[in-house]
């Protein structure tokens, strides 16, 4: 049976738009590559990709493949996000926080662990019993290493056994190490409380350290004075600062201005007025 002319042509026909189709594929990647090279270059020197750019690329590649759009498409489409997906997302988010959590749990216990051994070492010097000879530098190291509260509590432990201490032999003088460990911790709310107990210890002890007494004194003054600049000298710290400096008849080393404040305010110093109102009353 002779094959009409429409079905011998219709190969051909093909082939030519198959032929037509890569031809103007290939001019198209061509423009696209130029369009893209010519970005860095020329007016446009200097030039971000923009959208558009991603877009251009996007056909480059696309067009230039043995995969057609429609593949792609669905390739894109496919990729949806999955209930084991998000329970994988959902479980590292929650093993990322419980890690976090046991790093906090770890540092307070290392915390409380350091709090309790200063308190404990700072307990065994303070007491009458104790056989443990406590060195300046273990107090230092457990001191620097307590919290902010448990440095509070050593203050107010030291602070409470020099002021009781007077009818205990030796305490006075156990405070010392203490006291000058605080100094040393670089602990700073309020650092000026710590020298001027300090100057009180070394002033109460059983032989007295006037001039080391006067010159931890003066450093409390000083410090307050930062911190309060507008307001009078702290009276207690000049009362003893005074007693300190009339035990060593030595010459003042300050301004005039200076030691005549430094004198009215320990004047008015509520525990001077206490003690000359019992002595009145002897």
């Amino acid at each position: 049976m002779p094959l009409s002319n429409r079905a011998i042509s219709s190969p051909s026909d093909n082939e030519n738009n198959m032929g037509i189709a890569a031809v103007l594929k290939h001019i198209l990647v061509i423009f696209s590559l130029l369009y893209l090279v010519c970005i860095p270059f020329g007016k446009l020197g200097g030039k971000r990709f923009t959208p558009v750019d991603m877009g251009v690329l996007m056909i480059v590649l696309i067009v230039n493949s043995e995969v057609k759009f429609k593949d792609i498409v669905e390739r894109i489409s496919s990729a949806k996000v999955t209930p084991t997906s998000v329970e994988f997302t959902l479980q590292e988010k929650i093993d990322k926080l419980s890690e976090k959590v046991d790093i906090q749990a770890k540092k307070q216990v290392d915390q409380d662990k350091a709090d309790a051994e200063a308190k404990s070492l700072v307990d065994i010097q303070l007491s009458e019993t104790g056989h443990k000879k406590v060195t300046l530098s273990e107090l230092r190291e457990k001191i620097h290493s307590a919290s902010s509260s448990a440095t509070e509590t050593i203050y107010k432990m030291a602070k409470d056994a020099r002021r009781n201490g007077s009818n205990q032999k030796g305490i006075i003088e156990r405070t010392i190490p203490i006291f000058q460990a605080l100094i040393d911790s670089e602990y700073e709310n309020d650092t000026y409380r710590f020298y001027a107990q300090l100057g009180y210890a070394l002033k109460d002890k059983e032989n007295p350290d006037w001039k080391e007494a006067k010159n931890k004194l003066d450093s409390a003054i000083s410090l307050w004075k930062q911190k309060h600049p507008t307001d009078d000298f702290p009276s207690l710290y000049c009362f003893n600062w005074l007693f300190c400096a009339a035990n060593l008849k030595d010459k003042l080393e300050l301004e005039q201005e200076e030691i005549n404040k430094r004198i009215e305010a320990a004047t008015t110093c509520n525990s001077l007025y206490a003690v000359i109102k019992d002595w009145s009353l002897d």
